[in-house]
């Protein structure tokens, strides 16, 4: 059993947490919502389940074996080794989404949140990745990727605690920047080709493109440019 993957999920879980606890804790929405650490917490730990069922759920529909019909083969992943980012991160969507509008809680709020705490535990685990690839490129990108998500996830955490951007956009920032990252440090250079095109790295393109997109009808940034230059 390779017990790089669990260390790696354990260390990114914490961190996760604790910069969970860090951006929800006294913020003002959520108090004034009557949303308690603890009920966001909770929800972390429910799209935590979530999340890694629908990673294995996705690897195993890309890449399917009979094996992978015997439930335990499916939920031992230590043992059989396979999950998803992409679908991982599909599954937590989909999660909050869910959670959000049913509890009638401030869904982009959430959304913000969640995606900070996630998007923190990226630099380590390019690092930790980075440590063990026996690839000189690969290698130079998964520490390349870990320099850039840390400089983004700053000014990401500045932008949240100033409140420069409507609730939600930090959160389509974060997808667009967490699936270029991912797709760059994990299809570029690979295998002797330039890319490495799997199901993964298409559904992290697809993500980033869907992302922006709905970042951009949020925000509408050029609208902004085109006022600022507009005589």
């Amino acid at each position: 059993m390779d017990l790089f993957p669990i260390v790696l999920l354990i260390a990114c879980f914490f961190i996760g947490l604790f910069t969970l606890y860090t951006v929800s804790n006294d913020d003002f929405i959520l108090l004034r919502k009557h949303i308690t650490v603890t009920k966001i917490f909770d929800i972390a730990f429910l799209t935590v389940i979530v999340g890694l069922f629908a990673a294995r759920l996705f690897y195993v529909v890309f890449h399917f074996s009979p094996g992978f019909l015997n439930p335990l083969v499916f939920f031992l992943f230590p043992y059989f080794p396979g999950l998803s980012l992409s679908g991982g991160i599909i599954g937590g969507v989909i999660l909050l989404i869910i959670y959000s509008f049913s509890g009638k809680l401030p869904a982009g709020r959430i959304f913000d949140i969640f995606s900070l705490s996630l998007f923190s535990t990226l630099p380590l685990g390019l690092v930790m990745e980075f440590i063990v690839s026996k690839k000189v490129l690969p290698s130079f990108f998964l520490l390349g990727g870990a320099c850039i998500a840390l400089v983004v996830y700053i000014n990401l955490f500045r932008h949240f605690q100033k409140g420069t951007n409507k609730d939600g956009s930090i959160s389509f920032l974060f997808l667009a920047s967490f699936s270029l990252i991912m797709f760059l440090t994990h299809a570029v250079g690979r295998e002797k080709t330039l890319f490495l095109l799997t199901y993964d790295t298409i559904l992290l393109a697809l993500l980033f493109i869907v992302s922006t997109f709905l970042f951009i009808q949020k925000e509408k940034p050029f609208a902004r440019i085109w006022r600022f230059f507009r005589i």
